[in-house]
């Protein structure tokens, strides 16, 4: 049988690079910090030249191909321990090809902090992780997360590869202020743009508060209720048709379970923000939260379609100071569609089917100096009856956000970011509430400010990288913001109509070491109004407000939403 020649070359040979974080070499004889680089160098378990070659989609002997080389170059910056990733090929006298795979890692093991001076000062993060253990991208950490009425002590573990595939096994356990918690999660993803087919399983529990933030007519900051969570999943998902153009299709089985199990005497009062401090609430407190503590539980068949035209470009110091990452352009429409099978249970009298469903939209683009991003969602359940007309659409959560980015082409010390963001919520069954102030929104206002059910953010920021100095060491930069916004009551506990509001301050900008894609941010923010200096927030964070980096999102939009196939509307890949 006649082998199919390649239309262009062919990979001969492939030569792996795996650097280190810093690079010795480049350094001049005796320069002031060598030792400091090599020490460093000598602690890190430098990432292992097997695992960069599985992550490759081409091997010696196949037909050279750009798309390939682009796609397995993404594959490997998607991971967070390394941080540079360049494939090239060389060509040799008889027109084959080798081709170079060059890594540099970052610094793997990591200590996270993040502190807030907002109602005294805390420490809202704490934990130690190694994300590459013995080089083999496995992730093992310890953490403790404190941030109002969630409080998680407990280890987590993420194998990438598992047996041998190219499926990733994680879980994480420990405990929280009420019980504990556990989630275990096995998801083989498409490989880049080119793989077809997806599957996901993953399971949840936890037992926790939901915090409802007071208005200032209350004599307390926030009500706190016991919540107890479950969920499961199985998805399978298939691409058809070629990268850049796909049809998307797919299907699986989820499970969901939502008890109130210590309601109403569970139900207690914060004063001043300590919630390790919490009384019993009045019987005129609870009834405000009586409409949204509605148990269920209910099993659902879901099927998932769409169409996915998206590629992506490389951009760097957006939200990485110097570093690169991957940005999405294109347009992907991605739909889920739930049925219960067999009958929920909800206080609902006669409930016979749920249908459940969610649609996600995105758009994005990408010039020399402006880069664009789009994202809708939106979500709901409808009640049906036996033989009457179906109830009122539910649990109807919406969120759109755009984020724009602007680098001066005469001044790459520049980075001009900005977001306007649209979260609300209608007729909710199930703990919402949206919040005017903290970290995710206005920056210069506490967590408690202004609750309502629907609201509108408008952030802005100059981020300015610093030439020096440790320019080898370290990327160093500073941030000049000013965020904007409003809240309408809707029709959650405790909503309020704040009218217009703003607030400004400044950051400084840390990245270790120098070209990462991790950015520790000291911010000092104040609202627009008189006596302003005496409300100064300060905070301490890992992650960007403005940003297109995987894994972020609004956390009280997220704390609300039902379980879902998430997995087959993003593509149940890292980098989109």
């Amino acid at each position: 049988q006649e082998v199919e020649e390649c239309p262009g070359a062919v990979v001969q040979q492939i030569f792996v690079d795996n650097h280190s974080i810093f690079n010795t070499a480049a350094l001049a004889p005796g320069s002031r910090f060598g030792w400091v680089y090599s020490s460093a160098n000598r602690l890190h378990r430098r990432t292992r030249e097997s695992f960069v070659r599985n992550e490759l989609l081409f091997r010696a002997g196949d037909c050279l191909s750009p798309l390939l080389m682009q796609e397995s170059e993404r594959i490997l910056r998607s991971y967070a321990f390394i941080a540079e990733a360049d494939i090239y090929a060389v060509e040799m006298p008889d027109g084959d090809v080798h081709v170079v795979v060059d890594t540099e890692d970052e610094w793997t093991t990591k200590l996270t902090a993040g502190a807030t001076l907002e109602g005294g000062f805390r420490v809202t993060d704490l934990g130690i992780t190694e994300e590459n253990f013995l080089g083999r991208g496995t992730l093992v950490g310890l953490f403790m997360k404190e941030q109002d009425e969630e409080r998680d002590i407990g280890v987590t573990v993420g194998l990438p590869r598992a047996l041998g595939t190219r499926a990733n096994f994680g879980f994480s356990v420990g405990s929280t202020r009420t019980g504990a918690f556990f989630q275990q999660r096995v998801a083989y993803p498409f490989v880049g743009e080119v793989g077809r087919y997806a599957a996901l399983e993953s399971f949840e529990r936890r037992e926790d508060l939901f915090a409802f933030a007071a208005n200032a007519e209350a004599n307390f900051t926030n009500v706190v209720l016991p919540v107890e969570r479950g969920n499961a999943e199985a998805t399978v998902v298939a691409r058809v048709g070629r990268p850049g153009d796909f049809t998307v299709v797919g299907g699986g089985v989820s499970w969901e379970r939502v008890r109130f199990a210590n309601f109403p005497a569970g139900v207690r009062v914060v004063p001043g923000s300590d919630f390790s401090e919490r009384l019993p609430a009045d019987s005129a407190t609870i009834a405000t939260l009586s409409r949204q503590i509605t148990p269920r539980e209910a099993t659902r068949l879901h099927l998932v379609a769409g169409r996915r035209k998206v590629r992506f470009v490389a951009r760097r110091g957006l939200d990485a100071i110097r570093g690169e990452q991957d940005i999405r352009v294109g347009t992907q429409v991605l739909g889920s569609v739930g049925l219960t099978l067999g009958r929920p249970t909800t206080q609902v009298e006669g409930a016979s089917d749920e249908l459940w469903g969610r649609v996600a939209v995105f758009a994005g683009t990408a010039s020399d100096e402006w880069v664009v991003n789009a994202d809708l969602n939106v979500e709901g359940a409808r009640l049906f009856t036996g033989g009457a007309r179906p109830g009122a659409f539910r649990d109807v959560l919406a969120e759109l956000q755009v984020s724009t980015y602007w680098q001066p082409r005469n001044d790459s010390t520049h980075t001009v970011a900005a977001r306007f963001a649209a979260s609300a919520g209608w007729n909710s069954s199930l703990p919402f509430q949206l919040t005017l102030g903290g970290r995710d929104a206005l920056r210069g206002f506490e967590q408690e400010a202004y609750p309502g059910g629907r609201r509108v953010l408008l952030n802005i920021e100059d981020r300015i990288r610093f030439r020096g100095p440790f320019r080898s060491v370290m990327d160093l930069g500073m941030t000049v913001f000013a965020d904007a916004g409003m809240m309408f009551a809707g029709d959650v506990p405790f909503g309020v109509d704040s009218g217009f509001e703003a607030s400004v301050g400044v950051g400084l900008r840390v990245g270790f070491p120098a070209g990462t894609r991790n950015v520790l941010r000291v911010d000092v923010a104040a609202p627009l109004r008189s006596g302003a200096l005496s409300n100064l927030q300060l905070r301490v964070r890992m992650s960007e407000l403005v940003s297109l980096l995987p894994g972020l999102g609004d956390r009280q939009m997220a704390r609300s939403r039902s379980s879902s196939p998430d997995a087959g509307l993003i593509g149940i890949t890292p980098t989109g």
